[in-house]
C-alpha cells in the first residue's frame, strides 16, 4: 500500500457542514491518476451502502461495513419492536450468528433517529453518527489509501446530504399524497 502525500494534501477540507467539494467522480478520476491500480481498486470499491458479497480483506473497510451493517440491524431490530414483529426476518446476522450491533452507542443512535418528529431528522442523525465512525476510523492515517477511503466516504455522506431539498420533498410528498387518496377514493 502506498503513501499519497501529494493527493491528500491537494484535497479540499471536509466538514459534516461543506458545501464546496469535489463530486465523487472528480475525486475518483484524480486518484485514478494518482494512485496504484490496486489501491484505486480497493478505494472505488468503498461504499456507504456494504455489499454483502465484499466484506472487504481491508481492516477499515471491513470494520466501516461491519459497523453499517450493525447500525442497520438495531434500526430493523427497533422499528420490528415498534410494529410489533419478529426482527429476526429483518436482521442479517454473520455466519456465526452475530449480528453486529453490539458497537457502543449504536442502540441509542437508532433510538435517536427513531424518534425524531420528520424522516429527514432522522437521516441527519444517521449521518452524523456516520461521520463520526468515519472520524474514529481515520485516526492514525495520514497519507494512505485509508485516508482516501475515508474522504471518499465522507464524500459520499455529504453529496446524499445535498440530495435532500425541500421543493424535491414536498413533490414526492405531494405525488404519493394524491395516489393514496385517489386508491382510497376508488376503494
Amino acid at each position: 500500500m502506498g503513501q499519497y502525500y501529494y493527493t491528500v494534501a491537494t484535497l479540499p477540507m471536509l466538514s459534516f457542514e461543506s458545501e464546496n467539494m469535489p463530486t465523487t467522480e472528480e475525486f475518483l478520476d484524480l486518484c485514478a491518476r494518482r494512485m496504484s491500480r490496486r489501491d484505486y481498486d480497493l478505494l472505488s470499491r468503498a461504499r456507504l451502502l456494504p455489499d454483502p458479497q465484499d466484506m472487504s480483506r481491508n481492516p477499515l473497510l471491513r470494520t466501516w461495513y461491519e459497523r453499517e451493517v450493525g447500525l442497520r440491524n438495531e434500526l430493523a431490530r427497533q422499528r420490528a419492536a415498534q410494529l410489533n414483529r419478529d426482527e429476526h426476518s429483518y436482521v442479517r446476522t454473520t455466519p456465526d450468528g452475530d449480528d453486529l450491533s453490539g458497537t457502543l452507542g449504536v442502540p441509542e443512535v437508532a433510538r435517536e433517529a427513531l424518534t425524531q418528529e420528520t424522516p429527514l431528522k432522522a437521516e441527519m442523525v444517521l449521518l452524523r453518527y456516520r461521520w463520526a465512525t468515519l472520524d474514529e476510523l481515520e485516526v492514525g492515517h495520514h497519507f494512505d489509501v485509508e485516508r482516501l477511503m475515508v474522504y471518499y466516504l465522507k464524500l459520499q455522506i455529504l453529496w446524499r446530504k445535498r440530495q435532500f431539498n425541500r421543493e424535491d420533498g414536498e413533490n414526492v410528498f405531494e405525488r404519493t399524497y394524491n395516489t393514496v387518496r385517489q386508491a382510497v377514493s376508488s376503494s
